[in-house]
């Protein structure tokens, strides 16, 4: 500083005490007194603001003080933030009870990353510097994170400090996750309600049949919710899946797809004979597709007609039966060739594409500068892609390796859709 300034300003601190006015006086009535940000002596203090709190931490006589205070203004200010991110409106209460499918369906730890970051946003600052990363050294919390990466832990032990900087860089996109599970586990501390992610924990360890004792050890971790809540979710995920199947079965636009598995039920006590002879049962699962792209029930009238035409049907009053050579003439020329005599038909256009893509993917580098110039392929008569929605149906314990085993699982998911024949009393 100037000695000149000083000099001026130890006047002026002398004047102060010869006056009987303090100095924390003058500083508390400047700052009570003035609310206009434009005014000089307030808008002063803003500026120095950090200069100031940063020579109180650093004077010796203040430092216990200061430091005790801002604890107190932390805790107050991170217990606020965690409040918030209980809330009801965040969308991360589940009610055991009432647990739906498409709350699982529609959960995303992404999703409650990026809603975390907006709420907490000082909070999480906080756990990432705990665990040691700046926030230049993190990715976007908007970005997708890849969870099935190899065990980035298993060569920590003996590493060298350069192996184990590496590692510590690519553990930095699983940083985000683990402060979103941080931050979960208070949240459901401070509101036993806010369980979103404890729930789908615990529910993700039914479906894989954990042991019943490993979710009571995260439920005291506060990384499940406990054993009686799975199950309650448990329940009500099966009343509501009844729901679903009855009401897609009820639109008559869906399909449905079924296969064969084979479970081993492992017996706790050695017997003599082959345990898989014993244990292992033959099931079925089977699952109901809803057609989209704008399918309605009058385009399925044809039913009827393909039945009373196929040659399987002994019993059908029609027995103009479908001419085969016909049927797949008609799907050649379904779409006729349109180009010019001497180009390329659409089968040769699309090799001729193909081979373009693949000398600029997987050729010599020289052709990767042509992957600006290599267009998406001329569609004919396009699809759009949409999300396949399905309902899983129950499972069902039929062998389908016979006639009547088939037969059998067929009956069995068109009584769970709720579908019949209306010739038939008592089916719909």
């Amino acid at each position: 500083m100037d000695p000149h300034r000083a000099h001026l300003i130890q006047q002026t601190l002398l004047y102060l005490q010869s006056s009987g006015i303090l100095l924390s006086e003058l500083i508390l009535y400047a700052l009570q007194q003035y609310h206009d940000p434009s005014h000089p002596i307030l808008r002063d203090l803003v500026v120095h603001t950090t200069s100031i709190a940063a020579a109180l931490y650093h004077q010796e006589a203040t430092t216990n003080q200061l430091c005790s205070w801002a604890h107190q203004l932390a805790c107050i200010r991170y217990g606020n933030a965690m409040h918030k991110l209980t809330l009801r409106e965040n969308g991360w209460h589940f009610n055991a009870a009432q647990t739906h499918p498409d709350q699982l369906r529609d959960f995303r730890i992404e999703d409650m990353v990026v809603g975390m970051y907006r709420r907490a946003g000082e909070l999480w600052g906080l756990f990432q510097a705990m665990m040691g990363f700046k926030p230049g050294d993190l990715p976007p919390v908007e970005a997708e994170t890849v969870l099935d990466e190899d065990d980035l832990d298993a060569e920590y032990w003996g590493a060298t400090t350069t192996e184990l900087e590496e590692k510590k860089a690519k553990q930095a996109k699983f940083v985000n996750i683990k402060i979103a599970v941080i931050l979960s586990i208070l949240a459901q501390g401070r509101d036993p309600r806010c369980n979103a992610l404890q729930s789908i924990v615990g529910i993700f360890c039914h479906a894989c049949n954990a042991p019943e004792k490993l979710v009571k050890v995260l439920s005291k971790m506060g990384v499940s919710v406990s054993l009686k809540s799975v199950h309650r979710a448990i329940i009500s995920l099966s009343h509501k899946s009844s729901e679903s199947i009855e009401e897609l079965g009820a639109t008559l636009l869906a399909s449905i797809g079924f296969d064969n598995f084979d479970q081993l039920l492992k017996a706790l006590v050695a017997t003599v004979d082959d345990p898989r002879a014993r244990g292992m049962l033959h099931m079925a699962s089977g699952t109901l597709l809803r057609l989209d792209h704008g399918v309605t029930l009058e385009d399925l009238r044809c039913s009827r007609l393909i039945w009373a035409r196929s040659e399987f049907n002994t019993l059908s009053p029609d027995r103009c039966l479908f001419d085969p050579t016909a049927t797949l003439e008609h799907l050649l020329f379904l779409h006729p060739e349109t180009n010019a005599e001497g180009s390329l038909s659409r089968r040769g256009q699309f090799r001729s594409w193909m081979f373009q893509r693949t000398l600029v993917k997987h050729g010599p580098e020289f052709f990767e500068k042509y992957a600006a110039e290599l267009s998406e392929p001329s569609p004919v008569d396009q699809i759009p892609v949409t999300t396949l929605y399905q309902v899983p149906l129950r499972a069902m314990d039929i062998n389908l390796s016979t006639v009547s085993g088939n037969i059998e699982a067929i009956e069995n998911m068109f009584r769970q859709a709720g579908i019949g024949d209306p010739s038939i009393p008592g089916q719909s």
